[in-house]
């Protein structure tokens, strides 16, 4: 079981998991996702960018990547807990280049 902090958001709960096993990357699917297709699944994975951060869908709203359905790579750990320290809480509005968003 990985156990993040408590009132802290998705963003911890990616972070205990990279921090838990630094070098796996990690399917991170949001709970609310109901009608999430094996297909949709099947894309996200066919797109995976090892070398970027982590491989997320865009928003069709905003065009922000969607970090509850992403995979996150053991590289992510270092920008995410920047970012958290800078004061951001929200995944979806980090700023990095090494985002992988796809259709």
């Amino acid at each position: 079981m990985i156990v993040d902090s408590a009132g802290e958001g998705p963003i911890a709960g990616i972070r205990a998991a990279l921090a838990a096993h630094p070098r796996s990357a990690w399917l991170v699917l949001a709970c609310d996702l109901p009608y999430l297709s094996d297909a949709a699944l099947d894309y996200l994975l066919r797109q995976r960018d090892v070398t970027a951060f982590a491989t997320a869908y865009k928003s069709a709203h905003d065009g922000l990547p969607e970090p509850l359905c992403a995979i996150w790579e053991p590289s992510a750990a270092e920008a995410l807990a920047g970012y958290q320290t800078g004061g951001g809480h929200c995944p979806r509005k980090i700023s990095h280049p090494s985002w992988c968003a796809t259709a």
